[in-house]
This record gives C-alpha cells, sequence and structure tokens, in this order.
C-alpha cells in the first residue's frame, strides 16, 4: 500500500482543494474508506483463502456474471489505467529532472521497456521489488523527518498572498461538494493496495487477533505517514501553488516540495530516489496485472492463450494484452482523467465486493469465518455509503470521465454475461 502515490496525488488535487485542512481532510477520508474496505475483506479473505481474491468472492456472493464483471475490471481498467498513471508521472518526474522530450513518448517507452523485462523472465522484478521496498519505507521516512526540520525555517504561504493584486483569494469547495468527493477518489490511489487482505488465508495463527491487528495497524501507519508528508507539502508549498509552468496541477509534487526545502543537490538526489521508487512501482504492478490475467486465463475467463507462460515463466501474451490497453489509456487521457475514470469503475467493483460480506451473512450462514467482521453489519454499511457518495459527487462534476467510465463498464458488464 506504501507507495509513489504519495508524490504525485496531493499534486493533482492541491489547486482543486485550495486550503490545506481539505488537502488534509481528503487523504484521512480516504484512509478511512481503505480501513472500512480492508476490515470488510478480512472476513471474506480468511473465510475463502484462495487465489483470485475479489473476484472469488463477487463470484460466491453474487454468481458467476457479477464476478467475471469484479474479475474484467481489476485486469482490463484498474491494472492498465494504475500502470498508464505511473508511467506518466515516472516521464514527468524524469522530464523535471532532465527537461526535454514528450511525456506521453517517454511514458510509453518505459511501459514497454519494464514490459519486455518482464517478458524475459520474472526474477529481476522481484529484486526490484525487494529493493524498492526498502528505499519506500526509508525515503518517506527520511522526507518527513527532514522535511519538517527544515520546514520549520520555512514561514507558511496563505492564499491570500498568493492572489493577485485586487483579487479575492480563492474559495475553498466544502467536503461534501463534488470537488471533495472527486480529490478523494484521486488520493484515494495511493491507498491502493489495502484489498491485499484477501491474501490472507484462514491457515494464518489466531485470525479473530492477528488479522484485524495488521489491518488496523497498518493502514493506521500509513494513514499518519502520509497527513505527516502533506504537512511537509503545505508548509513548503499553499495548496493554490501547486501547479506546474503551464498553470496546470502537477504531477511532481515531491520534486517541487524538495526544491523549495533543500539545497539543489539534495532536491535533486531526492527527485531521483522518487524516479526510482516510481519505476520499482511500475515494475511490480505491470507484474502484478500480467499474473492476473494469467489467473482469470487459467480459470477459464478469458482466451486460453493468456494463459500460457514461456520457457521463462512468464505470460508474454497477457503482458502483451496489458501494453496494448495502457499505451491506448496513455494516448486518450492525461493523468487526472485517468484517474477519476478507473477511480469511478473501480470504486463500483469495491461497493460489490464490500457488499459481499453481508451478503454472504445471509446466504451463507454456514460458511467457517475464522474472523468475523466487528460491529456487523455497521462497519460494511458506513463503508458502501462513503463509497456511493464518493461516486455519485464525482460523477456530477466529471460528466466526460462519467461517460467514459459507463461506457467501459457495459461493455464490461456485456463481456461477463457472455463469458459467465
Amino acid at each position: 500500500m506504501i507507495g509513489s502515490g504519495i508524490f504525485m496525488t496531493t499534486g493533482k488535487v492541491g489547486p482543486l482543494l485550495v486550503s490545506p485542512g481539505n488537502v488534509l481532510a481528503a487523504w484521512l477520508f480516504a484512509g478511512l474508506f481503505a480501513l472500512g474496505g480492508a476490515i470488510c475483506l478480512a472476513e471474506l479473505g480468511a473465510m475463502l483463502p484462495r487465489s483470485g481474491g475479489s473476484y472469488i468472492f463477487a463470484k460466491r456472493a453474487y454468481g458467476a456474471r457479477i464476478g467475471c464483471f469484479v474479475g474484467y475490471e481489476a485486469m482490463l481498467i484498474a491494472f492498465p489505467a494504475t500502470i498508464a498513471v505511473i508511467s506518466v508521472v515516472m516521464a514527468e518526474y524524469l522530464a523535471a529532472l532532465l527537461p526535454g522530450g514528450s511525456v506521453r513518448l517517454v511514458a510509453v517507452l518505459g511501459l514497454l521497456v519494464v514490459t519486455a523485462i518482464h517478458c524475459r523472465g520474472t526474477s529481476f522484478g522481484a529484486k526490484i521489488n525487494s529493493i524498492g521496498a526498502l528505499l519506500k519505507l526509508t525515503l518517506l521516512i527520511c522526507f518527513v523527518v527532514f522535511g519538517f526540520y527544515c520546514a520549520i525555517s520555512v514561514p507558511a504561504v496563505s492564499a491570500l498572498a498568493l492572489s493577485l493584486p485586487n483579487t479575492p483569494p480563492p474559495t475553498a469547495p466544502g467536503i461534501w461538494s463534488s470537488e471533495f468527493a472527486s480529490a478523494v477518489i484521486i488520493v484515494s490511489f495511493s491507498y491502493v493496495g489495502w484489498n491485499n487482505v484477501t491474501m490472507l488465508g484462514g491457515e494464518i495463527k489466531r485470525p479473530e487477533r492477528n488479522i484485524p491487528f495488521s489491518i488496523l495497524g497498518g493502514v493506521t501507519v500509513v494513514t499518519i505517514l502520509y497527513l505527516l508528508i502533506n504537512l511537509v507539502f503545505m508548509r513548503a508549498v499553499h495548496p493554490t501553488a501547486m501547479v506546474d509552468s503551464s498553470g496546470e496541477p502537477t504531477s511532481t509534487i515531491g520534486y517541487m516540495v524538495a526544491e523549495h526545502l533543500f539545497p539543489g543537490w539534495v532536491a535533486d538526489l531526492l527527485g531521483w530516489g522518487i524516479l526510482f521508487l516510481i519505476i520499482s512501482t511500475l515494475i511490480s504492478v505491470v507484474l502484478a496485472g500480467g499474473r492476473m490475467a494469467y489467473a482469470m486465463a487459467l480459470s477459464g475467463q478469458m482466451p486460453a492463450r493468456l494463459g500460457r507462460l514461456n520457457q521463462d515463466g512468464s505470460p508474454v501474451a497477457a503482458l502483451l494484452l496489458q501494453a496494448a490497453i495502457t499505451v491506448v489509456l496513455i494516448a486518450m487521457f492525461d493523468v487526472r482523467q485517468m484517474l477519476l475514470f478507473s477511480g469511478l469503475s473501480g470504486m463500483l467493483s469495491s461497493v460489490l465486493v464490500i457488499g459481499a460480506v453481508i451478503v454472504l451473512r445471509i446466504r451463507k450462514p454456514h460458511l467457517v469465518r475464522p474472523f468475523r467482521l466487528p460491529l456487523f453489519p455497521l462497519p460494511a454499511v458506513i463503508t458502501l455509503v462513503l463509497a456511493l457518495w464518493l461516486m455519485w459527487q464525482t460523477a456530477v462534476g466529471n460528466p466526460t470521465e462519467l461517460k467514459a467510465s459507463a461506457v467501459v463498464v457495459g461493455g464490461l458488464a456485456l463481456l461477463a454475461a457472455v463469458r459467465k
């Protein structure tokens, strides 16, 4: 769950939210949603400890067609959109460090290189993942510690100071507004991974204690860490100033803040560190997405060709399909559009999977549940209401992304109906 999104998404929502309080509230809302979703999926993961995760849960609760829809959304939309966003942000950080070149072209080339590496084998990706995991945690902690230390000498900037002469400061949207809901959807990208709790199986010792402890502890620690990093961001750069040279919300907020707080060589060093972190995230997500297509092909939900491995153990056809979809997304959408359009379809899948906790309690009460959702069904209902509100408000304020999501959801539903 700890990834490169923290060094990108705040810059995308800062100008939209205007005030530091709104930015922190959006991150807190996203953290609470991740916590609610994870604690719900903990019951499902302990009850049905098998590969497939959300696909298996939805299938058991609603049937094959909806299960396929959830699986297709993850394989054909969620993973490619995530990879597209990471690829573009990687290219934008590289452009900030080494100006020149087309961001989209560099993003596509980077994606193709990573895909080609995985097509040759998976050992390299595994090694990078191990190094990247350590770097992520080290970089985030250093950013918080040294960022706060240096930020003490930086006077906080107000929205009034940034406004033009004779122009009133921008008005911050309310937390029940479409702008705020859209921001929560965007920053939720940084919490991707909360549903990895589905990998927890019934073999875990004392699941009634260890599952909620690991979920509550992990999501809480990550949320606090993200809030601290955002405090550093906003001490150095006011949300309304988080824009690039063309006046658009920036994707390179980490490097922008580093330039404000640290000497030039330190900022550049951090910039390269963040870039390596992004690349390591890209490598791991490309591999995970390809493996999911491979798993669905083995279960008969995708063409058998996608389930074949080459002599080095790589699902080449699945990786190439994923790369092709990702290239199309990079060419058609910008980062914000991809986050919103994939966020809407992904939130629908989350609603279905979280709702499966309630459905299976009613339809399959006899199933053994090593861990049971506390205060059932209250956590699930609250999380579902929050998800539905986020979807509604985001859709109202972003008609273009809503149309794209509607087309995609309709297509996936048709595909699921045909290949149940």
